[in-house]
């Protein structure tokens, strides 16, 4: 788990704390702990986001969404939830669609009841919506095993999908196979990475050897940071401080 103070009097991002996990099994006893023990957890906060991590979501285009059947929906995308979760519904206007995605319930309970009105967010809005603003053609998140590919024409949305990489090769795979569908130009196109594993330096060396064109994933408005928050932190962390940003 990891989370970012963002002060509006002063528009600066003010402090940033990582906790590592074993993985999701151990996140609600280890979140449980967390807000207990975290001072900051425990204060009263103008706004609280809170971005959900995961490849179980969809997207679906606003005239084909009937909101009653969310959970109908994903579960025919991503097939029966393994524990009790909660389906939320995010609209998208600049892209014209809507995400849909759910969280473990004990989770969103856990956390609902130490900071009220949380406005939960999957990570593929800031992926989206990251890319949609700077109009840039492709843009990938890579997390857990996983690389989300965004890609975008003229600033319209084309295409997101989440896939599952084993091999540094694997990426190349799914960006060749996915841009020359949708005749992106492969060579050319700027693609923009950023992502919360951490070494993905693999990922980029297999890109850069077939000479595609890599940027890392940078804001339109560069914010003002904390001096604890470094470099190497703003590039890991790109897309958590991008949260506020969010249309919705």
């Amino acid at each position: 788990m990891s989370y970012c103070l963002y002060d509006t009097v002063v528009n600066k991002f003010v402090l940033l704390r990582h906790y590592p996990f074993g993985g999701h099994e151990e996140a609600v006893a280890s979140c449980e702990k967390l807000l207990a023990s975290d001072e900051y957890l425990q204060l009263p906060f103008k706004q609280r986001r809170v971005m959900w991590v995961s490849p179980r979501s969809t997207v679906v285009p606003e005239a084909l969404l009937d909101e009653s059947r969310a959970e109908q929906l994903l579960t025919f995308n991503q097939g029966d939830p393994l524990q009790e979760e909660q389906t939320f519904v995010r609209h998208l206007p600049s892209l014209k669609l809507y995400l849909l995605f759910s969280v473990p319930a004990t989770l969103v309970r856990l956390l609902s009841a130490c900071q009220p009105n949380i406005r939960w967010i999957h990570h593929a809005q800031p992926v989206m919506e990251g890319s949609a603003s700077k109009a840039m053609p492709v843009s990938l998140f890579f997390y857990d095993g996983y690389m989300d590919t965004a890609l975008f024409r003229d600033s319209r949305f084309l295409f997101y999908n989440s896939y599952p990489v084993h091999a540094p090769e694997d990426v190349f795979y799914f960006l060749s196979g996915v841009m020359e569908q949708f005749d992106v130009p492969l060579f050319t196109a700027g693609i923009a990475y950023s992502g919360l594993s951490n070494d993905i330096a693999p990922y980029l060396e297999t890109l850069k050897s077939h000479s595609l064109r890599i940027v890392e994933c940078e804001p339109d408005k560069k914010p003002v940071y904390s001096y604890a928050i470094t470099e190497a932190l703003r590039k890991r962390f790109a897309y958590l401080f991008h949260l506020h940003e969010c249309a919705s």
